[in-house]
């Protein structure tokens, strides 16, 4: 268990993170710092620090952090260059991630950038807008300055030395070496990001939009949990992000021994009751199971007027003497104990749904039991959440792998990441 501190716990982010930690068995918030209170007090009683408060505070926090050799999480902005050498100079002592912004479409669209600045080279304008809400305090946001870096470095230039805060007044034409870097206040926008690329007859622009700070907390909060477990260095979100999808990929020389089993849920608390069930799981596994992120989906050939599902997938590896029947017997007594009655109607709306999607290299076709099961390589609910821990197994009697399988379905379906 990871033991989590919050710095800034009162403000929004730090609000957001509270609440999306419920949703993370492996995580515990065992502390809450807001403004006054002191993190001196409960330091030692985490592993890591996750801190979205103010540049001034974010400071204390890392030397506390340093002393104490405790891992530190930043997501604060707005520190000048100094301020952000003295955090670099810590990173021989304790292991910290800094960065503008964790969620996963935003580092996205760092790589898109570089590779687009790197592919359209240097005749094209570059210009980055951001829009945030009224009572975002610094400009511009750490996310548009770190895309602007991203251009900059491309272009081998000095962002301080080139970059156009905005234009007023008699200013001249616009030169081609600058980078413009305008920001918008105003309402309750979360974040919205746009890196535009303009020239003569064509405009390349990549946007990215943040309708909540859900997506940067689960972000934040997957970095602290991959944090403990490296040395002493200075990481960024990207890198976090990269290992520990490595971590949770099966290779392909595993997959004959690992089984796959598809969980949903679209009765009751869905999300609690697929989280729950997936540490079950775990008492049927040899090893520590594989576990997807939970996807919010449309029903797929259901009753009218049927909920949408939460759905996720887990990789178990079989204890011994385990067959595909008596692990069907399990799943189907667990969905009992969660509260599933006897099927009436066909694709009820149910609290718990196990589906056993592979069991090794098995196949079976008996009434009972069809493995793999018959419609996985159609449904998207199914593959968007093995994509994520086995994109490179190809499903016994399939040519393709998940991944190629998921690209190759018809978009009639809808699925939503509801956390990282």
């Amino acid at each position: 268990m990871v033991k989590i501190i919050i710095v800034g716990a009162k403000g929004r982010m730090g609000q957001a993170l509270l609440a999306c930690a419920k949703n993370f068995r492996e995580l515990e918030v065992i502390a809450q710092v807001g403004r006054g209170d002191d993190l001196v007090a409960v330091i030692g009683k985490g592993n890591v620090v996750i801190d979205f408060s103010s540049p001034g505070a974010t400071a204390g926090s890392v030397e506390l952090c340093a002393r104490n050799k405790k891992a530190i999480v930043i997501g604060t902005t707005g520190f000048s260059d100094s301020e952000k050498s003295e955090i670099g100079n810590r990173k021989s002592e304790i292991p910290i991630v800094l960065a503008s912004n964790f969620s996963t479409g935003v580092n996205t669209l760092f790589w898109l950038t570089r590779k687009a600045a790197e592919i359209l080279g240097d005749g094209f304008d570059l210009e980055v807008v951001e829009m945030h809400h009224r009572l975002k305090k610094d400009a511009p946001s750490g996310t548009a300055k770190s895309l602007a870096e991203i251009l900059a470095s491309v272009r081998r230039q000095q962002l301080e030395k080139i970059a156009r805060h905005g234009r007023v007044g008699l200013v001249g034409e616009r030169t081609a070496s600058e980078i413009g870097v305008h920001s918008i206040r105003g309402g309750d926008v979360v974040g919205d990001h746009t890196v535009i690329f303009a020239n003569h007859g064509e405009r390349v622009e990549l946007t990215h939009k943040a309708s909540s700070r859900d997506t940067f907390a689960n972000g934040a909060l997957r970095a602290a949990q991959w944090l403990v477990k490296q040395k002493p260095g200075l990481y960024d979100a990207g890198r976090a992000r990269v290992e520990m999808n490595s971590e949770a990929r099966i290779q392909k020389p595993e997959f004959q021994k690992i089984v796959f089993i598809a969980l949903g849920s679209n009765l009751g608390d869905s999300r609690q009751t697929v989280l729950d069930a997936m540490a079950s799981l775990q008492n049927f596994s040899a090893a520590p199971i594989l576990k997807s992120s939970l996807w919010e989906t449309s029903p797929v050939n259901c009753p009218p007027d049927s909920p949408k599902f939460v759905n996720a997938m887990a990789g178990l590896m079989p204890k011994e003497d385990e067959t595909p029947e008596s692990l069907l017997k399990k799943l189907r007594e667990l969905e009992m104990e969660f509260g599933r009655p006897p099927k009436k109607v066909l694709n009820e709306a149910r609290p718990l749904d196990l589906d056993l999607i592979v069991f090794g290299n098995e196949t079976r076709h008996s009434p009972e039991l069809m493995l793999p099961h018959p419609r996985a390589h159609e449904r998207r609910f199914v593959l968007q959440p093995l994509s994520e821990i086995a994109p490179e197994l190809i499903l016994p009697g399939q040519g393709k792998t998940v991944l190629q399988l998921l690209a190759g379905l018809p978009a009639d379906e809808t699925v939503t990441r509801l956390d990282w």
